[in-house]
């Protein structure tokens, strides 16, 4: 008994001396970023990155002040590509999907060919970017950030198509093919099951 008690003290000693040293590895750089943003910019230049810089200077944080206004804006366009990229992204995907989960659809099967097609072969980065920048003019604005995530990921299509085939009973689909006025409620249906599974 004493044995597996020293046995069991000895590998908490050894995890504790691991863990300290993963933690002290991912800490150190950024404590060395920290630094170095206080550091003189001649001095970073001559010596290189130090955790004891020789002259401290705040000529960073003032060039970040100076240039508020730009870096704010781009805070603001980051916030902003991402939650409409996300949420248009999403709608696209759920629309897609709800479209090629109903069976009765005519030419469903070559649309999810299509879909499947997509997961199978890419053009590649340089046909994507002829794509943008002379099909669609999209260079520089704003729809180059947005533009990406409505064109909607195949494997994600296919995912949610079979979570809605899954999920909703047939007797679910025929009370809103049936019932016309309450189709725009598929959606608040949708929201509500899929809260219920968390």
């Amino acid at each position: 008994m004493r044995k597996q008690k020293e046995r069991n003290s000895i590998v908490i000693i050894v995890a504790y001396v691991v863990l300290g040293i993963i933690s002290f590895m991912c800490i150190a750089p950024v404590v060395l970023m920290a630094v170095a943003s206080f550091t003189d910019n001649d001095v970073l230049n001559l010596y290189g990155y130090t955790y004891f810089p020789q002259k401290w200077s705040l000529e960073a944080y003032e060039f970040l002040i100076k240039q508020g206004t730009v870096i704010s804006k781009s805070f603001l366009n980051s916030i902003l590509v991402t939650f409409m990229g996300t949420a248009l992204g999403i709608m696209v995907t759920v629309l897609l999907a709800y479209t090629i989960s109903r069976k009765e659809l005519v030419g469903r099967k070559l649309i999810m060919l299509f879909v499947f097609f997509t997961m199978l072969f890419n053009g590649g980065m340089v046909p994507t970017y002829l794509m943008y920048t002379q099909i669609f003019h999209i260079k520089n604005t704003m729809w180059a950030l947005l533009f990406p995530h409505l064109l909607v990921n195949g494997f994600n299509v296919l995912l949610v198509r079979t979570f809605l085939m899954k999920t909703f009973r047939k007797c679910c689909w025929k009370r809103h093919v049936l019932m016309e006025r309450e189709k725009y409620l598929f959606f608040e249906m949708l929201y509500c099951r899929y809260q219920n599974l968390f």
